[in-house]
């Protein structure tokens, strides 16, 4: 005896037959489904986004491979999916992740960059590209180094070409490691080398590994960064020069096309640099105008050179602007001479400092903290190792404050009647200059000034004054 659901049982596995899919496959080589069902007519091959996996081509190198993959998109917008060349690879030909291309890289095993040309990197990112690891690069497994005996320009740049000019891209990279791996290759131009990056480009979570010796003319570098511009940034980037002779872990030298400002460097952690190098070096001497625009450092950590070296700068700022917004450096050497942050004299040159604790492995107090030689001020740790905010310009924000005795104000005696005062630093114009005889009320008086110091008479022959200099910007 039928039933009312027995017919409607039968009526439903007719319709799952008849809407079922046949001859459905996946193509190894194309990720897009394939077969006797043709895409949604609204969706052309041109919109389709394809990924080709490097491990299905044929060729006896990685960069072979790679570029068959990246043939095999046909010009479109897609994925290089390499995550499977793990193991030990070679790339025997440089490689170009090109516009619109995301490179994914393996979570394990190490590419070796192996030929012979200065001029080029071994992975080059231009406008548009990616790279992108399975894990993160910190603690991952997968490496790109250098052949022994080698030369490129670097081991991952952005686009080169573009040096020097104003033009520049916008690029993303993160989740892998770079590793000199004392190789005895050349590297000219740091192991990552980032050239006129544009807004919002991203470069986050890697690991530079850099021991290549350099020289007094010619330091090596674990990142150059030669033009950043309105908000790309370094998050998670940690670069270990391993005490390496002439090795600098972080370093923007400016063209003079293309300056870096707006740049933020998030959570970076940058140590042992080479004896007399610093932790990171900031040269824009040769930039275009910049206005007050900074390269922003956030929750910087730094290592110092932990051989023998206690007198080097760690954060040496010789051209342009910067700002410090909390973090920490580390002494490694007992009782350092060396400063946390050095300002040269040049007249454009710019630091803030909030926030930040600079600590020896012995002691924390009073180490010198900030050596400004434009104003010829320097400033010193508290018992506890924290650097007093510093606006390049000191802030205190409890009362005003000299950094040492005679900067803007003090007490002098005359000596046969006068007395003459050198100021510390030259000011733009004559500044304002009060005294006040101890001695004899009235008795000091002020018989010059200029813009390097200024001459007292006292009415006693060695009446004692007290002195003020404000700066006097008209």
């Amino acid at each position: 005896m039928k039933t009312p659901w027995m017919g409607f049982g039968i009526l439903l596995l007719c319709c799952i037959a008849l809407v079922a899919p046949r001859n459905l496959s996946l193509s190894a080589t194309d990720k897009v489904l394939t077969g006797s069902i043709a895409p949604p007519p609204l969706l052309s091959s041109a919109e389709v986004k394809l990924a080709q996996d490097c491990g299905a081509q044929a060729g006896a190198s990685a960069d072979v491979k790679y570029n068959a993959a990246l043939s095999a998109l046909r010009g479109k917008v897609g994925i290089v999916d390499c995550s499977d060349l793990t193991g030990k690879q070679t790339l025997a030909a440089p490689i170009t992740v090109p516009t619109g291309v995301t490179l994914l890289t393996p979570s394990s095993g190490t590419w070796t960059c192996n030929f012979n040309n200065p001029a080029v990197s071994c992975i080059q990112v231009l406008n548009g590209g990616r790279i992108r690891g399975e894990a993160n690069g910190v603690v991952g497994a997968f490496e790109i180094e250098p052949a022994q005996g080698s030369s490129m320009d670097s081991l991952v740049s952005s686009d080169l070409t573009k040096l020097p000019t104003s033009n520049g891209t916008y690029v993303e990279m993160s989740d892998f490691s770079v590793n000199y791996n004392g190789s005895g290759a050349r590297i000219a131009h740091g192991l990552m080398h980032i050239v006129n990056l544009f807004d919002g480009s991203l470069i986050s979570s890697i690991v530079v590994q850099s021991s290549q010796v350099g020289s007094s003319n010619s330091p090596a570098y674990g990142i150059l960064v030669n033009g950043m511009c309105c908000g790309s940034s370094f998050n998670n980037v940690v670069v270990n020069s391993y005490n390496t002779n002439h090795n600098i872990p972080f370093a923007i030298v400016d063209s003079a096309h293309f300056g870096s400002a707006t740049v933020g460097c998030l959570n970076c952690s940058f140590a042992h640099p080479g004896i007399g190098e610093p932790i990171v070096y900031i040269n824009q001497s040769a930039s275009p105008a910049l206005d007050d625009s900074a390269i922003n450092f956030y929750n910087l950590q730094g290592e110092s050179n932990g051989t023998s070296d206690t007198t080097t700068a760690l954060f040496q700022l010789i051209n342009g602007n910067a700002k410090v917004y909390g973090g920490r450096f580390a002494h490694l050497l007992k009782s350092p001479t060396a400063y946390a942050f050095a300002i040269s004299n040049a007249p454009v040159t710019n630091l803030d400092v909030r926030g930040f604790e600079y600590k020896a492995v012995n002691t924390s107090k009073k180490l010198n903290a900030v050596d400004n030689r434009i104003t010829n001020e320097t400033v010193k740790t508290d018992t506890d190792g924290n650097v007093p905010d510093y606006v390049n310009q000191p802030r205190y924000a409890s009362a005003l404050n000299q950094l040492a005795s005679g900067q803007f104000a003090g007490v002098s005696a005359c000596v046969s009647g006068t007395r003459a005062i050198t100021l510390p630093a030259v000011y733009t114009s004559t500044p304002v200059i009060l005294v006040f005889d101890e001695t004899t009320a009235g008795g000091a008086k002020l018989i010059a000034k200029s813009a390097t110091g200024f001459a007292v008479s006292c009415t006693g022959a060695t009446d004692i004054f007290d002195w003020m200099v404000v700066g006097n910007p008209n």
